[in-house]
């Protein structure tokens, strides 16, 4: 087995699929203007998003079933006849559902790489490596937004997606070596391999999607689509909790799921996420309708937050094997409080710009050593045969703090704008005040992600033992 032919494909693979989403995430308007659909434009990206959530939990089971190595490669396939089928829509309803199909297999790539990792790594050889997938996050979010927007400017979009295929192609190969037997392995023995919760899986997806169509539906103004996806998703979750409380081998096992340990490492996962996509989304708002500067120099105020996560997840990953995943954790956790905190400060013209910059790289120097830290306990203090089955579930609340987060926060946003201005014109004041009055909205939000830190800070000091074995899973 060559580790590292699977090292890099597991990187390279990683990349691909994050710099996917960033790409597209620029290039999307040009890309429905140009299939005349910019009505339908926000489904495209929660799409992507419903699946890719749906489908690590799914890819973490089933890498109870098969062999990591041939999911892995499978999953590499569905991203890219999803990507081909993106190349060659010929209106969005075709875009959305190819986009979808990338989500399942996005979901795929980032959570059976993670277990292949935990498989085929030990020690601080494992840390580095976890450290180095994550940082392909935040390189991504570097390149992408820069490539996609010079693609979509010259009318190239659908090379944004044909490029993929080659990647996938040298990805593959790669991983030829992870297909064969030794190299990633089931650990359970085939006759006690579980069988695959169909019905869960069925039920997960219905109200995931639901949930995640929820903000789309009503950022389009479409309240009674908005209202149906509730009642969806509510009655698919009513469906799954009972579900899975009866089958033998469930999707989401819900004993799992009433552990304090798995709580608190599914809470540091998916607050840590939602906290920083909602970051992400509410300073742009703050720079460029609140401060009135260009869209470049927004631009440029965020790229610290990827720049510190791509650093702060490589220093993580050198310092878990010796210091242990809830040091590494604890780390994290007070750099993002004093990050959102900096961002939060209140001032004028270059100053406020300062403390954006100061602020967000710090916020992507700790979500880099919280989320590396609370994925290190979660395979290290898992037994060998839930590694995979964790994992998945880790990502999975992960992906929801990236849909929750900007949803939540951003919502919150235009709520308190929306009555401050109420108020204000109420008494008599001009509409020019606005800026003024989303500054504030904005900055009252910063103080209450602070506030959720705060509370986090126990849930993270509680992980497990103060010393980790040292990169060993436990065995059962």
């Amino acid at each position: 087995m060559d580790r590292k032919r699977i090292k890099l494909a597991v990187l390279l693979a990683t990349f691909l699929a994050a710099l996917d989403g960033t790409m597209v995430a620029t290039a999307g308007p040009v890309i429905a203007r140009g299939l005349s659909g910019l009505n339908l434009y926000p489904w495209m990206l929660a799409g992507f998003m419903a699946t890719a959530a749906v489908a690590t939990p799914v890819f973490g089971r089933l890498a109870d079933i098969f062999s990591p190595g041939r999911l892995y490669t499978l999953a590499l396939g569905v991203f890219a006849l999803g990507s081909l089928g993106c190349a060659t829509a010929v209106n969005m309803s075709v875009l959305i559902g190819c986009r979808a199909l990338q989500g399942v297999g996005a979901g795929g790539i980032f959570t059976v790489g993670l277990i292949m990792v935990g498989q085929v790594f030990e020690g601080s050889e494992r840390a580095k490596t976890l450290g180095a997938q994550s940082a392909m996050w935040g390189i991504a979010a570097i390149f992408g937004p820069v490539v996609g927007g010079l693609f979509a400017d010259a009318g190239l979009w659908r090379w944004l997606f044909l490029i993929n295929v080659p990647l996938v192609v040298a990805a593959v190969s790669l991983t030829r070596s992870m297909t064969n037997p030794g190299a990633t392995r089931r650990v359970v023995p085939e006759s006690e391999a579980p069988s695959f919760d169909v019905a869960g899986a069925l039920w997960l997806t219905i109200s995931m999607s639901a949930l995640l169509a929820v903000p789309t539906a009503l950022a389009a103004g479409q309240g009674l689509l908005a209202l149906s996806a509730i009642a969806a998703g509510g009655i698919g979750g009513i469906l799954l909790w009972r579900t899975e409380r009866r089958v033998q081998h469930p999707l989401l096992p819900m004993r799992k799921l009433r552990e304090a340990r798995t709580l608190r490492l599914l809470a540091a996962g998916l607050v840590s996420s939602a906290v920083l996509y909602a970051a992400v989304t509410v300073i742009p708002l703050l720079t460029q309708s609140a401060m009135g500067l260009p869209s470049a120099v927004a631009g440029l105020i965020l790229l610290p937050i990827p720049v510190g996560w791509a650093i702060g997840s490589m220093a993580a990953g050198r310092r878990c094997a010796g210091s242990g995943g809830r040091s590494v954790a604890s780390i994290g956790l007070a750099l993002m409080t004093l990050g959102v905190l900096a961002c939060s400060w209140r001032g004028a013209g270059a100053a406020q710009v300062l403390a954006l910059v100061v602020g967000g790289g710090l916020l992507g120097f700790g979500v880099g050593h919280l989320i590396i830290g609370a994925l290190w306990e979660v395979q290290t203090l898992a037994s060998e045969r839930e590694m995979a089955l964790h994992t998945g579930l880790f990502n999975f609340a992960r992906n929801l703090g990236n849909a929750l987060g900007p949803a939540i926060f951003g919502g919150l946003v235009l709520l308190l704008e929306q009555g401050s201005m109420g108020v204000l014109i109420g008494s008599g004041v001009q509409r020019q005040a606005a800026p003024a009055v989303l500054s504030q909205s904005i900055h009252e939000v910063m103080w209450i992600l602070v506030a959720v830190l705060a509370i986090l800070i126990p849930v993270v000091a509680e992980f497990g033992p103060r010393e980790s074995p040292a990169g060993e899973l436990n065995k059962t």
